[in-house]
Formats: C-alpha cells, sequence, structure tokens
C-alpha cells in the first residue's frame, strides 16, 4: 500500500479525489434527472451537456495559468468550499430549469481548475518513481466511482427524494474540502508553501511559455498528438455502442447493464497490475498497445458475437484503456514539472474535449450510411494505425535521447 500512497499529503489528495468523483458522478445523474423532470423537451440533456463540456475547452487553458501562478493547496480548497455551497443551494431550487443549468455551469468551471489542480499537487508531493502507482489508483479511484456512482445515484434517488440527494452531494464535497484542509495543514509542517505569483510572470507570458514548453518538448508534442487522434476515434464508441448493442445485437437494458461492467473490471485490475509491477514496464510501450488494443477492439465488432464473447472483447477494451490512461498521465507527469504541470494539464483537457466532437458530429451520419459496426471496423483500423504510428515515434524520440549524451562525450 506504501506504492500508491507514499505518504500523508498524497493520502489526503487522493481522498479528496474519491469524495470528489463520487459527488460529481451522483450529481452529473441528478442534474439529467432533475432537468428531464422540469422539461420533456430532447433538448433538455443536450443543454446539461453542453454546460458540462463548453467550460473545458474555453476556460481550462486560462486555469492552468492560475494553477501554476498561484498557492495550489488554497486552489484545491477554494474549489471544494466553493462546490459544497453551490449544491447546498441547489437544494432550494430544484424546480427552476434555468437555475439548474446555471448551477451546473459553475460546477463545471470549478471543476475545471479543481481536477488538474489535484493532479499538479500528486506532482508536487510525489517523487518521480513513485508517479505510476499513485496515478493507478488514482484511475482506479476514477473508475470506482464511475461504476458506483450512478447506481447510488439511483438509489438515493429513489429513497430520499432528489432534494436530499443533492444534500448529500453537498457533503462529499465538503469532505473533500476537510481533505484539502488537512493537506494544507499537513503541508505546511513537512515542506515550504509554494508562492511563485511573481516567478511565473504575466498571464499573456504565462500562457505562451505554457504552450512551448509543450512544443519545444518531442515527447510531450507526439504524446498529446497520438492522443488526441486516438480520442477523436475513441469518441465513435461513446456514440454507437448502445445503437450496436440494443439494434445490431437485440440485447434488452439488463444485458446492456452487465456489457457496460465490462470495461470498468477491465480498467480497475489492470491499473492496479501496473502500479505494482511500474518499475519493470516501459510507460511508451504500454501507451501505445493500450491504443492498438482499443483499435483492435473496435476492428472485431465487424461481427455479431455472442453475448459472453462480447463481453470479453469489451473486458479486453477496458484492459486496454487502463494501460491507455494510466501510461499517459504518468508520461504528462514525468515529461512537465512544478512551474509548467497545471498549464500542461489543462491544454491536455481543453484538446480532449474538443476532439471528442469528431465522434459527436461524424458517428451518427456515418453509422445511418454504413451501419455501427462497419463503422467501428473502420475507425478501428485508423486507431490502431495512430497507435503503430505513435510506437515507431516513440522508438524514435527515446533512441535520440540516448545518443545525445554520447554525442556530448565525443565532442568534449
Amino acid at each position: 500500500m506504501k506504492a500508491f500512497i507514499p505518504n500523508q499529503q498524497i493520502g489526503y489528495i487522493l481522498l479528496s479525489q474519491t469524495s470528489s468523483n463520487f459527488a460529481d458522478s451522483i450529481l452529473r445523474l441528478l442534474l439529467i434527472i432533475m432537468v428531464t423532470e422540469l422539461s420533456q423537451s430532447p433538448w433538455a440533456i443536450s443543454g446539461i451537456v453542453l454546460v458540462e463540456t463548453v467550460p473545458f475547452v474555453l476556460l481550462a487553458s486560462f486555469f492552468g495559468v492560475l494553477i501554476d501562478k498561484y498557492n495550489q493547496n488554497k486552489i484545491l480548497m477554494y474549489s471544494e468550499i466553493s462546490r459544497a455551497l453551490l449544491i447546498f443551494s441547489l437544494f432550494f431550487f430544484t424546480d427552476f430549469l434555468l437555475i439548474i443549468y446555471f448551477f451546473a455551469l459553475v460546477d463545471t468551471i470549478i471543476t475545471v481548475i479543481a481536477n488538474p489542480t489535484r493532479s499538479t499537487l500528486i506532482g508536487k508531493y510525489a517523487n518521480e518513481s513513485q508517479y505510476t502507482p499513485i496515478l493507478s489508483l488514482s484511475q482506479n479511484i476514477v473508475q470506482i466511482s464511475m461504476l458506483l456512482g450512478v447506481g447510488l445515484a439511483g438509489v438515493l434517488i429513489a429513497t430520499i427524494g432528489i432534494r436530499f440527494t443533492v444534500l448529500v452531494v453537498a457533503v462529499l464535497y465538503l469532505v473533500s474540502f476537510i481533505s484539502a484542509i488537512l493537506l494544507n495543514i499537513s503541508a505546511k509542517t513537512s515542506m515550504a508553501q509554494r508562492t511563485n505569483a511573481e516567478e511565473i510572470g504575466s498571464f499573456s507570458e504565462a500562457f505562451k511559455v505554457g504552450i512551448h514548453s509543450v512544443t519545444k518538448n518531442k515527447t510531450l508534442l507526439t504524446l498529446i498528438s497520438i492522443f488526441s487522434l486516438a480520442i477523436a476515434g475513441f469518441s465513435f464508441f461513446n456514440i454507437l455502442a448502445i445503437d450496436y448493442v440494443r439494434n445490431g445485437l437485440h440485447y434488452d437494458a439488463a444485458k446492456l447493464g452487465i456489457l457496460e461492467t465490462a470495461t470498468g473490471i477491465g480498467m480497475i485490475i489492470t491499473t492496479l497490475a501496473v502500479g505494482l509491477f511500474s518499475k519493470k514496464l516501459n510507460l511508451f510501450r504500454l501507451f501505445t498497445t493500450g491504443i492498438i488494443g482499443v483499435g483492435m477492439v473496435f476492428i472485431s465488432l465487424i461481427f455479431y458475437p455472442t453475448f459472453i464473447y462480447l463481453y470479453l472483447i469489451l473486458l479486453i477494451m477496458g484492459i486496454s484503456n487502463g494501460l491507455l490512461q494510466v501510461s499517459y498521465s504518468s508520461i504528462l507527469m514525468h515529461e512537465s514539472n512544478d512551474s509548467n504541470r497545471g498549464r500542461i494539464f489543462t491544454l491536455v483537457n481543453s484538446i480532449n474535449n474538443v476532439t471528442v466532437f469528431v465522434g459527436i458530429i461524424l458517428a451518427a451520419p456515418l453509422s445511418n450510411q454504413f451501419g455501427p459496426n462497419m463503422t467501428l471496423f473502420a475507425v478501428g483500423i485508423f486507431i490502431v494505425f495512430i497507435g503503430v504510428v505513435g510506437r515507431i515515434s516513440f522508438t524514435r524520440i527515446q533512441k535520440s535521447v540516448k545518443e545525445e549524451p554520447e554525442e556530448l562525450v565525443e565532442s568534449v
């Protein structure tokens, strides 16, 4: 357990993440139920999706500068207490549609700064050798909260109603805030607080430096480019999966629910394994293997397999996603530093949220023309190609990095 939580500060960060992730998961379903009860328009849910996406695209890079510029412990504290108070206030306005949209928008804006701040703090309080195990546990927390949070939300809404479920979410954010306070207290006793507002300079300068830190780093630039293209391909699955299962395989809602657990279970098992054996693993190989694995799953969906085979296929997809997510986060952490990590993580979030729209825009018309299985097959070929290109690119970059010291020695 020491490998996953090496010190008290990391423990408080992960506790904050756990309570916050469960609150996010419950709140997401809660907001959808609230707006659908108040409006029968098909645009009601689209409105929630919109307010939960646009801030990531428009504000993430701006917040990245703030994260790098100011005290990250305090940013996390203020973010979580703001969310707790915001959601507590929602208790009194659950019957007002426009106010619900407003609360959802503000909550998302706070999330845009809170989540990358938490990731940045991991880099601050952990050594490089500890990044991968910690991030593997962090990914497990995300998956478990997604798997259990929605079910917990349904139980809470059915038993105590919408308003009191809102209060439960507020309490969970309050727990995250208390964890942030404990982190701040423990940090003061263990190391100096970060006060580098003057070091980074003006906002425009800091923003340019953040962009430059990505473009001048071949590893980061290749990583972000490959991952963004892969995300564009992955987004097709989110749009077409239900159509493929319900209309292609004619499975009912119960079987669909069982299938949805496969990817989550695969990710949980894999991320834990990667965390345990991280010192023996090549992160770049894990990253590209994960991409190729997801692509192969897409290709295999050209056929309509039996329920058991489909479950195993989706389990493999979860395993591939686990390899991909942990290695990706770890490489980002290794290739960034305390002075630019906030800007790099938020820039990545912005790019990923833009590329997701590729699937949203193209999936439906392509599926109507060629069918969901043929569309996924074609996208799968593209994803495998991206993975192979990534493998070749990273091999060349690593080789050039190894050769540079030898060239320096020869020149001396």
